[in-house]
């Protein structure tokens, strides 16, 4: 467990690890946020509180191959959104689509590994909005 504080020496945060050293939870305030990985270190589910956020699939085939992923968009408790991942022969997630086949995001990379965030119709994104899949 490790704690962050503020120059009054008062807890701003606190963050716990699982045995195998994963991040497993943030504790603000009286806000708890979980995650549970699978034995593979895949992120499977994200609860705030009592409500899950996200619940991510992931493919039998590859380890870091995401299927989809379901989230709460408004915060009511509900996956209202689910996305797809497109990936390439890599298995490097290059997009994200809804359930109609629109192109949410899409993500290129450089030969290291550096990732450019577009959104669906390709203009550059300073960041993400729909694939946080992972811990930051």
């Amino acid at each position: 467990m490790v704690q962050v504080k503020n120059s009054s020496n008062v807890v701003i945060v606190t963050y716990g690890r699982d045995a195998l050293h994963r991040h497993v939870t943030d504790t603000v305030g009286s806000t708890v946020t979980d995650r549970f990985f699978s034995t593979d270190w895949q992120l499977l589910e994200t609860k705030l509180g009592s409500n899950t956020v996200t619940r991510n699939v992931w493919s039998p085939v590859y380890v870091d191959g995401l299927v989809l992923r379901n989230r709460d968009t408004d915060g009511n408790g509900s996956l209202d959104e689910r996305l797809y991942a497109l990936q390439d022969a890599n298995w490097n997630t290059t997009g994200l689509v809804n359930a109609s086949g629109t192109v949410q995001e899409r993500y290129t990379y450089t030969p290291f590994g550096q990732v450019t965030f577009r959104d669906g119709s390709g203009s550059t994104l300073s960041g993400s909005a729909k694939a946080r899949l992972r811990d930051p």
